[in-house]
Formats: C-alpha cells, sequence, structure tokens
C-alpha cells in the first residue's frame, strides 16, 4: 500500500514539474514573440522610414543616416535576444 501511495506522490511531482516547464516554456515563447514584434518595428520606423525618406540629390544629411544605423544596430541587438530567449 505505500508503493501505491509514494508512486502517487511521485507521479503527482512529476506533472507538477511537467506544468510549470510548460508555462515556462509558454512565458518564454510569448516573451520573444515580443522581442521579434519590436523588432519588425524598429526595422519598419527607424530603417526602413528613413531609408525611403532620403534624398539622393541634395547634398548628404547625417542624421537620418545615424538613426537608421541605430535602428540596424537595434534590431539586430532585439532579435539576437529573442534567440537567447528561446534558447
Amino acid at each position: 500500500m505505500e508503493n501505491t501511495e509514494e508512486e502517487l506522490q511521485r507521479q503527482e511531482a512529476r506533472e507538477r514539474e511537467k506544468e510549470v516547464r510548460d508555462r515556462e516554456r509558454q512565458w518564454d515563447e510569448s516573451l520573444s514573440k515580443f522581442f521579434l514584434d519590436m523588432a519588425k518595428v524598429v526595422a519598419s520606423v527607424l530603417v526602413i522610414g528613413n531609408i525611403v525618406s532620403l534624398d539622393f540629390i541634395s547634398p548628404v544629411k547625417w542624421k537620418p543616416i545615424y538613426i537608421t544605423s541605430i535602428g540596424i544596430v537595434a534590431t539586430i541587438l532585439l532579435i539576437a535576444t529573442a534567440k537567447r530567449i528561446v534558447k
């Protein structure tokens, strides 16, 4: 009788651990999706937005180039963060 009670307790403990792991995995997936969405926003606003607004006929304006560079770096960092969370 004791063996079955111990086995039931072990099985319940395993099920609880599995539930905790599943919740953590779901949280990690949600957080990585958030960072990927942020990377999309940064890429579209800072990078693509500034590239489209560049005027290649007039003299070079450095502010859009700086903002585009910051956008590229931020996008790369956000994607790297999302990948690290998933692993």
